[in-house]
């Protein structure tokens, strides 16, 4: 159950960075915003997106450039999935333990 959760999670996460990516480099040059994919994105990865206030205020010059922002959410999404499955292997070989 909890490995289905993970793969769900993946799929979710794997949109919405594909759909972003999509967005950030097919409109980079367009003057308008285009939030939308980057806040879903940001959304789908939620815990762990919200360190990223915290690694800008150390390197706010950093993070300004292009892309940099979008790979750190990307990564840090594709930390929290690898952590779920990790946790779903983990569930699973402790129900295996006590049955």
């Amino acid at each position: 159950m909890f490995r289905l959760f993970a793969w769900c999670y993946a799929v979710v996460v794997l949109v919405a960075a594909i759909y972003a990516w999509g967005f950030d480099v097919a409109l980079r040059n367009d003057p308008r915003e285009h939030l939308l994919p980057d806040v879903l994105l940001a959304i789908s990865t939620m815990p762990m997106s919200l360190t990223m206030g915290s690694l800008y205020s150390v390197a706010p010059r950093f993070f300004d450039l292009p892309f940099v922002q979008l790979t750190a959410s990307t990564i840090l999404g594709a930390l929290q999935v690898a952590l779920l499955f990790w946790l779903a292997r983990r569930v699973e070989t402790l129900r295996k333990r006590f049955e």
